[in-house]
């Protein structure tokens, strides 16, 4: 074999007889009294070359102790070096088992799919869920999941251009994918547990609640197109969330009983409640008493933006504010925040106060559910 060790007469010091040979092209040179000494030496070397190859032959003395120390020590239980170095990588050689963050989200993607057509996930978390994990792929695409850390997924929350809500949103949603991560055995860990939320209670505190006067709300009803009227007259009378509202049918709406049926598929939270309809929502409504089929356009937010623009109501700050004016108007006429809750859906009456009031006069909020057709040309003459 090339490179083998040899023994050669030499005079050094002491030394009479000299070793050479070559490891990972390296030249070796080595000295011994006796040739005996020498011979044993080349000899030791040539066969761990014709075992193990060259970077074997020169095991440094302290790696080998070391193995063989282990060696030893395993040897009670009939444990080799070899399968418990096995066992460490399969326990911890998470590249091995995982797969690059596109190829995950596109089994999490049909996994989403399944859910959907099993009726197991409504639309908008469907959609809503597709949207936050597909934020990854420019930045993370060709990366092993594993190898998105605590460290580096919440450097990452940080730079996305968005506010500190839709952040935490953002983080709740990717969570929800390293958890298919961790039960696809891709991850060890779910390593959002370890990204902490943003603290958005003083955002919350410090921003102000917006809500329609009542001279807003007769514009907007005044302005609407025909097909558009009753998605503002629920969402302004009734407080239903603008998705609760896509989803309502006609036959939702029991006219005898004066309440609008919102069935757990059709809610955000999956519980079904029946909303009261006041006697100026059920006014509005009734040109539409006959009608089957969805009740409002889907997604059509382009067309409800400029109703409000011909109406005057601002384009900025004015989120949810069909829903904020309802509570806020139908909490300080009646005084009732539990059935204020009930009717808006799955609030509590902490949540109520915190993200939902705004302080009105008793005579706004009667003005405001006395908006009736025939009275709008009349509010708005007042204002």
């Amino acid at each position: 074999m090339r490179g083998q060790f040899k023994v050669t007469p030499c005079v050094h010091r002491n030394n009479k007889h000299l070793v050479t040979g070559y490891t990972n092209g390296k030249r070796i040179r080595s000295f011994f009294r006796t040739k005996l000494e020498a011979e044993t030496f080349a000899e030791q070397k040539n066969i761990e070359l014709q075992n193990f190859g060259h970077e074997l032959s020169f095991m440094p003395t302290a790696l080998r102790t070391e193995a063989i120390a282990c060696a030893g020590r395993l040897a009670p239980f009939g444990m080799t070096l070899t399968r418990v170095t096995q066992i460490w990588l399969d326990h911890n050689d998470w590249r091995s088992k995982s797969v690059l963050v596109k190829d995950g989200i596109e089994k999490f993607f049909t996994e989403l799919g399944r859910k959907l057509g099993a009726n197991e996930i409504s639309d908008r978390h469907h959609e809503t869920l597709r949207s936050a994990i597909r934020k990854l792929l420019p930045d993370f695409g060709s990366d092993h999941i594993c190898d998105l850390s605590p460290e580096l997924i919440n450097k990452w929350l940080m730079s996305q251009p968005v506010n500190a809500t839709t952040r935490n949103n953002i983080r709740r949603n990717l969570s929800v994918f390293f958890t298919f991560a961790v039960d696809n055995v891709w991850i060890e860990n779910n390593p959002i547990r370890k990204v902490k939320p943003v603290n958005t209670k003083r955002l919350r505190a410090a921003s102000k609640v917006c809500i329609y006067t009542p001279e807003q709300a007769a514009a907007i009803l005044l302005h609407a197109d025909h097909d558009l009227l009753p998605f503002f007259a629920i969402g302004m009378f009734a407080g239903l969330r603008t998705s609760e509202i896509e989803r309502l049918d006609w036959r939702h709406i029991l006219w005898d009983e004066r309440l609008i049926d919102v069935e757990g598929g059709n809610s955000k939270t999956g519980k079904p409640r029946f909303v009261p309809m006041t006697d100026n929502l059920l006014e509005w409504l009734a040109p539409y008493r006959n009608l089957h089929g969805q009740i409002a356009p889907h997604c059509d937010e382009a067309r409800r933006k400029r109703v409000r623009h011909r109406a005057g109501i601002p384009a900025k700050g004015m989120a949810n504010a069909m829903r904020h004016s309802y509570c806020s108007y139908h909490f300080n006429l009646h005084d009732n925040a539990p059935e204020t809750s009930k009717n808006a859906g799955h609030m509590t009456p902490d949540v109520l106060f915190s993200n939902y009031h705004h302080r009105v006069k008793k005579t706004a909020c009667e003005r405001y559910f006395s908006i009736f057709p025939r009275d709008t040309q009349n509010i708005l003459k007042v204002a």
